[in-house]
């Protein structure tokens, strides 16, 4: 009977030990995506914001697709010409141009087919006034990018810019 015993123990364990092996392997393989792909969303939204602060509207032409969307403040949607023309006039660039922060309310999310990113994170307003008149209001900027994956390349597809007030605990 020991015998029996021992047999099947040595023939269960590579069974065992490969079950455990490709687990390990398949969590490995999520947590390198993360690690290459978080960077790259985060870089890609990074220069999106310095484009626009730049008034690079060459390269911002290049970036974004055609089907590009900016949703400011809930209402106003903005299309790539638009933000293009928005990036020419200084007044406009001025008020709207941000920096996004990285910090511990950073989250990136993708879709179950890898496919599509959301990046939701804090930002800051360019302009030194605007930024002390929203924190005096106890808010704060919120913004949110989407992104698709065509090809290998992360493409910046929304961006949503809007405020929040740190009081309501959304």
């Amino acid at each position: 009977m020991k015998k029996l015993t021992r047999i099947l123990v040595l023939l269960a364990f590579p069974v065992l030990a490969k079950c455990q092996g490709s687990s390990y392997n398949t969590s490995f393989t999520i947590h390198a995506f993360h690690q290459e792909n978080d960077s790259i969303v985060w870089q890609t939204s990074s220069v999106f914001c310095k484009l626009f602060e730049k008034a690079d509207t060459d390269a911002m032409k290049q970036f974004l697709p055609e089907d590009f969307l900016l949703q400011w403040m809930h209402e106003n949607f903005i299309g790539k010409k638009e933000i293009i023309s928005a990036m020419s006039d200084k007044n406009t660039r001025t008020v709207m141009a941000f920096r996004i922060k990285n910090n511990n309310s950073t989250i990136i999310r993708y879709s179950d087919d890898q496919s599509a990113a959301s990046m939701s994170t804090t930002f800051e307003f360019s302009d030194p006034d605007q930024m002390k008149s929203i924190e005096k209001q106890h808010g704060y900027g919120l913004c949110i990018f989407y992104l698709k994956k065509e090809n290998t390349l992360w493409v910046l597809k929304t961006v949503h810019i809007d405020l929040h007030c740190s009081l309501c605990n959304f």
